[in-house]
């Protein structure tokens, strides 16, 4: 009896676990930790920035809709993190290797780096970076009793990344400097700035209100940027609604400097227009200059693969249809592939495949009918070209040729015709009207005899003449 109630016991607690979201739970995280180790989903972005992706699970129907949505966020922006630093009269510097908030880690090759950066001052003096290859987009300065001094930069790092970034100074041990930085991964390597960025400024008041933008890039990242001036440190300013990833620092060394910069994904169509920051205390003795600007994401070319023909298998006779494969695919855009063949496998100088292959349309293997018609025989390589009209241009050539043989020649005879008009005793020079054929569809045939036999009552053959003509229609000249 002990006996059975204890398997009774196990069972139920088996069956319990089975039916409740422990295998769930334990599966689904080691599924964000293997994402978040790889960094292939941010996680400030699913927390902070997404709206209208519901990150939650309950049930085991929900894996595989999970998995989609991390692989929607690999190919994505990505926030990698924040930086900062503040000084007051001399330049600084602020580290890129130990970036906070985002997927974390330092700068790499590709990432792009936006500085915003400046001080308070009385007069309108040059905030900005030192370190090497940044693209200044902003240098504002707003009048007041404290003024507002605002740089916003950015820099693709390249394959040796900065380890940090050089920040001006205000000139003034009174007077603070700050700057902030945030990093961002899969940005469009040439063009980062998806519009013109806009900017604002204002007196008597230190809360920065970024204004309107318009994106034009599907996927493209709002960042909201702003400065402002104060009599003391602002060490609990809150970002615009919705926006995220906000990174903000503050330094009072007698007049204050605060600067912040917080995220939103665009919605993909009209225009963004943040909301003001809040939390910034302010008197009619401060200023604020603000900046918004649109990241470009990075756009994927496409990817093509031309495996057959290999050499393998691949003869085919003049007239054969004859299956290419491939497969195609692009990221972000809708794209084609054109065929040709060519004699060797370099050079992308061959002929046109016409039919199916002339326009192949995207799949990850499929097939284009190439019908070999009126094609010379040879041996013959297949390459393919894509554009999505982003990027270079996309080829791929087969891996081994495809021969195609002539088609074997048949000769065909055959007669056509009959006696046109009565022949009388001593004619000459009369058209019987009756013929006979050949043709060959491939190569050339010698004909080394004619036989003329006389199965009626003809009488003497003797002085017939035979003639040959190419257009089978007798006009007395051939």
């Amino acid at each position: 009896m002990k006996k059975n109630i204890k398997f009774f016991a196990l069972f139920l607690f088996i069956f319990g676990i089975s039916l409740s979201n422990i295998p769930f739970y334990a599966l689904s995280g080691l599924i964000d930790s293997y994402a978040q180790g790889r960094n292939i989903v941010d996680k400030a972005w699913r927390v902070s920035q997404n709206d209208n992706v519901v990150d939650t699970f309950t049930s085991y129907r929900h894996l595989a809709e999970k998995v989609r949505v991390y692989e929607a966020y690999a190919a994505t922006l990505q926030y990698v993190g924040g930086a900062e630093a503040s000084g007051n009269s001399a330049a600084y510097n602020v580290s890129l290797s130990s970036l906070a908030g985002g997927t974390g880690g330092a700068a790499q090759a590709g990432d792009l780096v936006i500085v915003a950066t400046g001080f308070v001052q009385t007069s309108n003096l040059d905030p900005g970076v030192s370190t090497a290859g940044y693209a200044e987009v902003a240098d504002l300065y707003q009048n007041d009793t404290r003024d507002a001094n605002f740089s916003v930069n950015w820099k693709i790092m390249g394959g040796s990344p900065d380890a940090a970034v050089n920040c001006l100074g205000s000139g003034s041990a009174t007077n603070g400097a700050v700057c902030e930085v945030h990093v961002w991964r899969n940005a469009d390597q040439a063009t980062p700035m998806d519009v013109t960025p806009t900017t604002d400024q204002t007196n008597n008041s230190a809360i920065p209100n970024s204004p309107a933008i318009t994106p034009v890039t599907s996927g493209a990242v709002v960042l909201s940027l702003g400065l402002g001036t104060g009599a003391a440190a602002d060490t609990s300013v809150t970002a615009p609604t919705s926006y995220g990833n906000q990174a903000d620092i503050s330094v009072d060394p007698s007049n204050a400097a605060t600067v912040g910069i917080a995220s939103k994904a665009w919605s993909g169509s009209g225009a963004e227009d943040p909301a003001a920051w809040t939390g910034w205390t302010t008197t009619t003795s401060d200023s604020w200059t603000a900046v918004t600007l649109a990241i470009r994401p990075a756009n994927d070319p496409p990817t093509l693969t031309v495996s057959q023909p290999d050499g393998t298998g691949d003869t085919v006779t003049v007239g054969d249809l004859y299956n290419i494969t491939y497969a195609l695919a692009d990221p972000d855009n809708v794209v084609t592939a054109a065929m040709y063949y060519d004699t060797d496998a370099t050079g992308l100088n061959g002929v046109a495949i016409t039919g199916a292959c002339a326009t192949t349309a995207e799949n990850p293997t499929t097939t284009c009918s190439w019908d070999t018609t009126g094609m010379t025989p040879g041996n013959y390589y297949v390459y393919g070209i894509t554009n999505d009209g982003v990027n270079p241009a996309v080829n791929d050539y087969s891996p081994g040729v495809i021969t195609i043989n002539a088609a074997a020649s048949v000769l065909t005879v055959g007669i056509s015709g009959s006696q046109a008009t009565p022949i009388d005793s001593g004619s000459s020079n009369t058209y019987l009207g009756g013929a006979f054929t050949f043709s060959i569809n491939a190569g050339s045939a010698s004909v080394t005899n004619i036989k003329v036999s006389n199965n009626g009552t003809a009488g003497n053959l003797s002085d017939i003449r035979l003639y040959y003509d190419t257009d089978g229609t007798y006009s007395g000249g051939e």
